[in-house]
């Protein structure tokens, strides 16, 4: 083949081998504004994989967990059937939480200190068949002893009790409860809403990585 033919076939080969090897580095559109912030950098920095899943945008959370949404917990307080603890939380944009791990078990009694309240489990259906609102499988499971019970027969709601063990009560009982919301970033944007800051750091400091009016540091710039 002439070397001038081959020319154009060299430099495109060479483009696509850059480009490959950039993806991930530019976080957002907005790059002047992303670049300046010295939080936001730390991308430059992260590999491709975030607890063994694929993170494409290198922002330290894996695309699976940014597409499924990020649970944050919040203990509502009030006393609410488990009815109405259900209805409030959709209002609110979230759900009763699903308590999928010890892990997560223990941080609800942290955020509300040690506090009683409902939680998104019920066998209303079908009697000893437990179920989680949200659809997950009913796995980990953190019972009293003796419990459940169905106590008089109508004992088909879930509540978490202050030492972390659960209970099932009758859905009239009021309590407060604990609220989930699922937080879903963009997998291929390390900053989603352009705001300067990483969605895992706007996740972590309770800041919305989906509103760049929401930051996490007022006092950066």
């Amino acid at each position: 083949m002439d070397l001038k033919n081959l020319l154009p076939i060299v430099t495109f080969i060479i483009t696509i081998c850059y480009t490959n090897a950039q993806v991930g580095r530019v976080a957002h559109p907005d790059k002047k504004k992303f670049s300046g912030t010295q939080v936001s950098d730390s991308i430059e920095s992260s590999g491709f994989y975030a607890g063994g899943l694929f993170d494409y945008d290198k922002d330290g959370i894996a695309d699976k967990r940014e597409i499924e949404g990020i649970s944050q917990f919040e203990f509502i307080s009030g006393d609410f059937t488990w009815r109405q603890a259900y209805n409030d939380a959709k209002i609110k944009g979230g759900m009763l939480a699903t308590v999928s791990s010890k892990s997560e078990n223990d941080h609800l009694l942290i955020i509300s200190n040690k506090k009683r309240g409902w939680i998104g489990g019920l066998d209303a259906d079908l009697e000893g068949d437990w179920n989680w609102v949200d659809g997950a499988p009913f796995k980990y499971q953190n019972w009293k002893d003796k419990q459940p019970d169905n106590a008089g027969g109508k004992e088909h709601f879930l509540e978490i009790q202050s030492d972390g063990k659960w209970n099932d009560l009758p859905q009239d009982h009021k309590l407060g409860y604990y609220l989930e919301k699922k937080i879903r970033t963009n997998p291929n944007l390390a900053d989603s809403d352009g705001d300067g800051y990483t969605d895992l750091v706007e996740i972590k400091a309770k800041s919305d990585p989906n509103n760049r009016l929401s930051v996490p540091y007022k006092d950066i710039k």
